[in-house]
């Protein structure tokens, strides 16, 4: 804001520095002056001694006119003349209608200040349409060789033109605003998508950072459990924490990966735990290699297993199954984790509103995916839980890594 009046936005388009605009903008005055010079052309030639005009009520129709005097008026008034006549018209009215669109992006008419803005588009208008009227009646009195004395012409052009002039100016004004008010909508409505994306990541950044902790607090309790009773194991096991932890803060701002990488976070976790629970622990994974550059959110496939060792065998005695499967169903991406040594105790909706694990892994994927996914845990026989998510089916692209942040 300068002086106290509004801005054009900067989202305007520089339109006055393309030649195709200049090209199109010459194009439509001159279409304008062409229509007009036609209209008068053919008016002359039905009505060769001008339009009949009503007086008194009665109807005073022109003289009828052969055709030889229509031929002698057609030859006397070329179109040239029509046509020469409105280019100086309009070509005046485009050489100001620049300095008018330039007054309507400079002071918007507004709900503020809307009086003051009025009263400058006022002034303009009448400055520009009194510029227009003399600069027409000087041509005109200078390129017709039977001109009217400057005063009369001056007169004539003011009765003709001044409406058409102010009308020219007030449209020219309407169609900024129109632009302006797209435009401000399109700026709104892109900061508000702006607004609810960050919204939306720093959600997913919280539920995400949630994971690293419990996670690490987890592999700390296997440490611990073996430093006295396997001090090699624990070694292995903080060497191989300390690789998921640099993976961790590596991709702290991507929030979804691919199949591929997720795999390999996986087999870095399952050695932890395998490290941890010794030959009581069963791995096994079935993965479609058509899905292997899929997106999937960052670090799902870890804690679904994590949670199905540590509802599993982690309180349980015995040995544990547990089974990794990732397929493509149509548009889909299923990624399911099923475990032989646990018991699904409450219903599959209370389930998930409970404890850390489930309950994050659905709050992101609503954030991510909106309602286009599922999560569902099933009891199996005779026993063991599933749990199955289902996302859309979408290949992280090259590009699409870059732009979070990461590379595939």
């Amino acid at each position: 804001m300068a002086n106290g009046y509004p801005q054009a936005p900067e989202a305007f388009p520089m339109f006055h520095t393309r030649g195709s605009f200049w090209l199109v903008y010459i194009t439509l005055w001159t279409m304008a002056a062409m229509l007009l010079a036609c209209q008068g052309y053919v008016g002359k030639i039905i009505y060769p001694e001008g339009p009949p005009v009503i007086q008194s009520s009665r109807l005073i129709a022109a003289r009828p006119s052969t055709g030889a005097n229509v031929k002698e008026i057609s030859q006397r008034r070329p179109f040239s003349y029509y046509l020469l006549r409105e280019a100086e018209v309009w070509y005046t009215r485009a050489a100001l209608s620049p300095v008018a669109l330039w007054i309507a992006l400079r002071f918007r008419i507004r709900s503020k200040r809307w009086l003051r803005m009025l009263f400058v588009h006022l002034f303009t208008s009448t400055a520009l349409s009194t510029a227009a009227v003399l600069i027409v009646s000087i041509l005109r009195h200078w390129s017709e060789p039977d001109h009217l004395p400057f005063g009369s012409e001056v007169r004539r052009t003011i009765s003709i033109h001044t409406a058409t002039n102010f009308l020219v100016y007030w449209v020219l004004v309407g169609l900024v605003h129109v632009w302006h008010f797209y435009s401000d909508a399109r700026q709104e409505e892109l900061r508000s998508t702006r607004l609810r994306e960050e919204l939306a990541q720093a959600r997913l950044t919280v539920l995400k950072a949630q994971l690293h902790p419990h996670f690490l607090f987890n592999a700390l309790h296997s440490v611990a459990a073996l430093l006295y009773e396997d001090p090699a194991a624990a070694e292995d096991l903080l060497l191989r924490l300390s690789l998921l932890l640099r993976t961790f803060l590596e991709d702290t701002h991507s929030q979804e990966i691919s199949l591929r990488k997720e795999l390999a976070i996986l087999d870095w976790h399952l050695g932890i735990e395998r490290i941890r629970f010794g030959d009581r622990l069963i791995t096994n994974s079935d993965i479609e290699t058509e899905a292997l550059d899929c997106a999937v959110p960052h670090l799902i496939l870890q804690t679904l297993v994590e949670n199905a060792i540590r509802h599993g065998i982690g309180i349980h005695p015995g040995a544990d199954e547990v089974n990794v499967q990732v397929r493509k169903i149509g548009n889909a991406l299923q990624l399911e984790v099923t475990n032989s040594n646990s018991v699904l105790l409450l219903s599959s909706e209370e389930a998930l509103r409970h404890g850390i694990g489930l309950s994050n892994i659905q709050s992101r994927l609503r954030e991510l995916y909106k309602d286009q996914f599922s999560l569902a845990l099933t009891s199996l026989v005779p026993r063991g839980v599933a749990v199955r998510v289902v996302l859309p089916f979408r290949k992280l692209t090259e590009e699409t890594a870059s732009a979070m942040g990461y590379t595939s």
